[in-house]
């Protein structure tokens, strides 16, 4: 936290399990963002009551892979 003066500034969860969102959200700054690849788990163990003090951004973010290319799930078609 000393490094980056109160935390960072974005944050990306490639994981989703409630202690990576945790962990995700304890690392950011007032202000930050949280982007969530995948949610496995389903859980979400954060208190709501940070909500407001940290002025965070979660957001949410799916991707599938075809062919080992990244392509959004709303773009992507599967080839034979």
């Amino acid at each position: 936290m000393e490094t980056t003066d109160g935390g960072a500034a974005a944050a990306i969860d490639f994981v989703g399990s409630p202690k990576t969102m945790e962990f995700g959200v304890n690392a950011l700054r007032k202000g930050g963002k949280l982007v969530m690849v995948r949610l496995y788990a389903g859980a979400c163990p954060i208190s709501t009551v940070l909500f407001p003090f940290k002025m965070m951004t979660i957001e949410g973010c799916a991707y599938r892979l075809y062919h080992l290319n990244v392509v959004p799930m709303e773009t992507a078609e599967p080839s034979d």
